[in-house]
């Protein structure tokens, strides 16, 4: 026993020791302070990203901007661009890595999806696209329903998700309640924790004025 002991007080200390050009201090602390040339220094591994510089694997995303200002066709083209495995926009800054996409949509009609799968080129990406019309209330604050999607997600192999958009997922949550936006989040935590990429498209809320564009 005391050398059980021993091992976990000398364990605790460790992770206490300062480290080269760490500035924080021995006590427990919920942060470090850590100098850029610390930062550096650190073995970090790369970034996996989805669409080069723009969607990182394993990640939530946000597209968020005012009502009209296009976000859906943003979300769409990047969705095209991954499950057909063309650069994003035409552009190699933003090559991507081939996935299966699910865009889950919950605001636009089906004459408009369908309409914008035509301009979109959807035909291109068709081996790698799902598209989940929503025509009733969708309540993805709700663990039977996350968990049947991740279940259905799991089956397809699906690599990338869209919910567009979020709020109207969200089971009427205030928009204004971080804890309720929070707790919404997290219950996607299993999907990122897979490497899942989950892009969420929101409507910027009221009261952010002198704010334009995606």
């Amino acid at each position: 026993e005391v050398d059980e002991l021993k091992g976990v007080y000398d364990s605790i200390s460790a992770r206490h020791k300062k480290k080269d050009g760490d500035l924080s201090s021995e006590t427990d602390t919920p942060f470090e302070i850590l100098s850029w040339d610390a930062i550096k220094a650190l073995e970090l591994p790369p970034i996996q990203w989805r669409i080069n510089h723009l969607i990182p694997s394993g990640a939530k995303v946000s597209i968020a901007g005012r009502s009209g200002h296009n976000k859906s066709w943003l979300a769409m083209g990047m969705a095209c661009a991954m499950a057909s495995g063309r650069p994003f926009l035409g552009c190699a800054d933003f090559n991507v890595v081939q996935s299966k996409v699910l865009y889950i949509e919950n605001e636009a009609s089906m004459s408009s999806v369908r309409e914008r799968g035509y301009m979109l080129d959807f035909d291109a990406a068709k081996d790698n696209l799902y598209l989940a019309y929503i025509n009733k209330t969708l309540n993805l604050n709700d663990d039977k329903a996350v968990n049947k999607l991740y279940e259905q997600v799991k089956e397809l192999g699906i690599e990338v998700i869209f919910v567009d958009p979020f709020i109207s997922t969200a089971g009427g949550i205030e928009s204004a309640s971080a804890d309720d936006i929070r707790a919404y989040f997290n219950r996607f935590r299993p999907f990122i924790n897979d490497g899942l990429s989950v892009i969420f498209i929101d409507h910027v809320r009221k009261g952010d004025s002198g704010q334009s564009g995606v």
